[in-house]
């Protein structure tokens, strides 16, 4: 198959389960299969508009600058192939079934800016790769299974003005070097398993950044009383276990 039709092909695939036929009418999925090469934006996004994953061959569309699937059923891992889309700006596919590990080679996405795949099924450890994405300015990596450390590369993002890990189950340390996420406007490590002493810098930063962050719910985070009492969204992102009808509520 020529590269091409294999690159029609990609398109083609995620067209392949629309529930709408009016989707396939619209001149963006036209012109994106009558010409991968010059395709920049493929927006396809549901309740319920795509019941497979993303293929391989969506590496094929080197001039993708735009791709949003979310909230249409998505299923399946991100293909490495991801990685040769080295024009990608936007990459959206939160609230869908993603599962897997991300790929390192996401790393090679230099022009990303903004992240969401919130709401999936991630697997695997966070790619220290990941950090060396300069540009990226949203990354929404919540409620998901994600594992291992942060990576302490993740302090090269310096142009983060929204960060959350929110829901995973991470462990170890806060890493020192997210005090360099200096534009950081929005800070959530909260229901995770973290542990140890939060870095001061790290403190420092967030104390001047005002309400939008929270670490609860890591039981083994170190915070400190004065610390812990200016997470404004505990009670709300951690609310307290409600008592059991048949026992009497400590006041």
């Amino acid at each position: 198959m020529a590269v091409r039709s294999v690159a029609a092909a990609a398109v083609a695939l995620m067209l392949v389960a629309c529930t709408s036929a009016i989707m396939e009418d619209q001149p963006m999925y036209q012109g994106c299969v009558a010409s991968p090469a010059t395709c920049t934006t493929l927006e396809i996004f549901g309740p319920n508009i795509i019941d497979g994953s993303i293929p391989s061959e969506i590496g094929l569309l080197t001039n993708l600058q735009r791709l949003s699937l979310y909230n249409a059923q998505v299923n399946g891992p991100i293909p490495s192939e991801i990685g040769l889309c080295t024009a990608l700006t936007m990459f959206n596919f939160h609230n869908n079934f993603v599962e897997g590990q991300l790929p390192s080679e996401m790393g090679n996405l230099t022009e990303l800016v903004y992240m969401y795949g919130y709401n999936n099924k991630l697997t695997g450890t966070l790619p220290e790769q990941l950090g060396g994405l300069k540009k990226l300015e949203s990354l929404f990596l919540s409620v998901n299974n994600l594992t291992g450390t942060i990576p302490e590369s993740f302090g090269n993002l310096t142009s983060i003005y929204q960060f959350s890990l929110h829901k995973n189950k991470l462990t170890g340390t806060i890493p020192s070097t997210l005090a360099n996420m200096k534009n950081s406007l929005a800070f959530f490590l909260s229901g995770n398993q973290l542990s140890g002493a939060v870095p001061e810098d790290v403190k420092n930063l967030i104390m001047m950044k005002g309400p939008k962050w929270s670490m609860c719910g890591n039981e083994e985070l170190e915070m400190g009383d004065e610390f812990k009492a200016l997470d404004r969204n505990a009670a709300s992102i951690c609310p307290a276990p409600k008592p059991d009808e048949n026992e009497t509520a400590v006041v």
